[in-house]
């Protein structure tokens, strides 16, 4: 069947669109295979776009799609409302030259995330026919309750969110919590997406600092006093960028600062079950005393394909998030709901985490190990959590030059100016260890020490 295939793709493309291709028996008899053999291939070649066919009629190469003449389309400029500054460039932090290697992307790796395991949960839940079913806006109420019960039930189901991914959550949120011009702050630097988010949302940013051991809470104070803000946003367990998490000490002068100044906080709680070092500290939520939302996302320690995550809140705030959510998607598919309720709570999902916690401790040490070696004028502090590893360069490097001789070089990767809401006190970038394997992360640290140095 290889050579079949290899003269029906040269056959598509060295003949112009509607040629038809040679019968079934005709190409049977050349290539000494049997109709279901010429079939399948056909079918391969449909795949990917090469061959179309007509019943009744035959198949023929693939006609494109009709053009469309850009300049018919200038009239969309002048309609289109002004672009927000910087939101464009916030939509391709995940994406990247498919020969290039990507540093920056923040995902596990396919080898690291259990698709055979999700795929035995998809097959045993698509026979439930409720799944296929309408599902109500909160989501299914056993997966309600799971959630319920990793805020050690100190939360009704009730108040309770399924969300299609932890972005979708930002997004509702974004929607029911903040009018165009208000200003939200951010720690700095914090999660990409959420900035992307603000900025959709017409939110004015206000970065509040934070250092090694998170968000500082004089800052804060001070932030919320001056700008009368009513939102913050943090990730106070391993935040991305950078794995670290607020000490336990600012924890509760956090969430003392958020109380006086009657402030809602959103918690991202997305990788709390990447630790590598010691526990994970208890959620903000905890003591939040009505003031905390909770989002807590599967996708970042499952699978990239696994969108679902929880928004729990308590007071009248939940029912001004429960209609954002129905304004923008109506209610999480009962299948994925479904396929994660039942992977979440079998055996199958702490020797998952147990297995990531291990590949990730590994690469990061791999990661770090590299970087002393080969790049020892970077600074970095040691993630306790998470996939990522915070990069500092050299002061003065121009990151943006940087990051263009990288890709040049063969590797991916983004300024760090895309992780701060507000301006960049340095040159950056994030190292993604959860994406890549370990010859892979050397491989693409030895490639950026080549471009350091031609740029010191």
């Amino acid at each position: 069947m290889a050579d079949l295939l290899t003269d029906l793709r040269e056959f598509a493309h060295q003949n112009s669109p509607g040629t038809p291709l040679p019968g079934v028996r005709e190409l049977s008899r050349r290539y000494s295979v049997g109709p279901a053999t010429v079939q399948k291939a056909v079918r391969v070649l449909m795949q990917e776009g090469l061959l179309e066919t007509h019943p009744g009629v035959g198949t023929f190469v693939t006609r494109p799609p009709a053009a469309v003449e850009p300049s018919t389309l200038l009239w969309q400029s002048s309609r289109l409302n002004p672009v927000p500054a910087g939101f464009l460039e916030q939509q391709d932090i995940d994406s990247f030259p498919g020969r290039a290697i990507p540093v920056s992307t923040g995902y596990l790796d396919a080898s690291l995330q259990p698709t055979s395991q999700l795929a035995a949960s998809a097959a045993r839940v698509a026979r439930k026919p409720q799944v296929w079913e309408r599902m109500i806006t909160e989501g299914s109420q056993s997966l309600r309750d799971h959630f319920a019960h990793e805020l050690a039930d100190v939360i009704h189901p009730n108040h309770i969110l399924i969300v299609p991914g932890g972005q979708a959550a930002l997004a509702a949120l974004f929607r029911a919590l903040v009018q165009p011009g208000e200003t939200v702050l951010m720690e700095s630097p914090t999660y990409v997406g959420v900035i992307a988010v603000a900025k959709a949302s017409g939110a004015q940013l206000l970065p509040v600092p934070s250092d090694d051991q998170g968000l500082q809470p004089e800052q804060l104070d001070v932030a919320l006093q001056r700008s009368g803000a009513k939102l913050v946003y943090c990730q106070p367990t391993y935040r991305n960028p950078g794995g670290i998490s607020l000490s336990t000490a600012r924890r509760m002068q956090v969430l003392e600062v958020v109380r006086r100044h009657q402030a809602f906080l959103i918690e991202d709680d997305a990788n709390r079950d990447l630790t590598l070092e010691g526990h994970a500290p208890p959620p903000l939520f905890l003591e939040g005393q009505g003031h905390v939302i909770h989002i807590r996302s599967l996708t970042k320690s499952i699978a990239s394909g696994l969108r679902v995550a929880a928004v729990a809140a308590q007071g009248p705030v939940i029912q001004r998030i429960r209609a954002a959510r129905t304004a923008l998607d109506l209610f999480v598919p009962g299948l994925m709901q479904e396929i994660a309720l039942d992977f979440v709570t079998s055996s199958q999902y702490s020797r998952h985490l147990s297995r990531v916690r291990m590949q990730l401790r590994q690469r990061r040490n791999t990661l770090m190990t590299a970087l002393r070696k080969h790049m020892p004028a970077v600074r970095f502090t040691v993630p306790t959590g998470g996939m990522n590893l915070w990069v500092q360069l050299p002061d003065g490097l121009d990151e943006r030059l940087f990051s263009d001789r990288a890709l040049q070089a063969g590797v991916h990767l983004l300024p760090g100016s895309r992780w701060f809401p507000g301006e960049a006190p340095g040159p950056f970038f994030r190292f993604s260890y959860g994406a890549l394997p370990e010859p892979e992360l050397v491989q693409a640290v030895q490639v950026l020490a080549g471009v350091l140095q031609e740029m010191t």
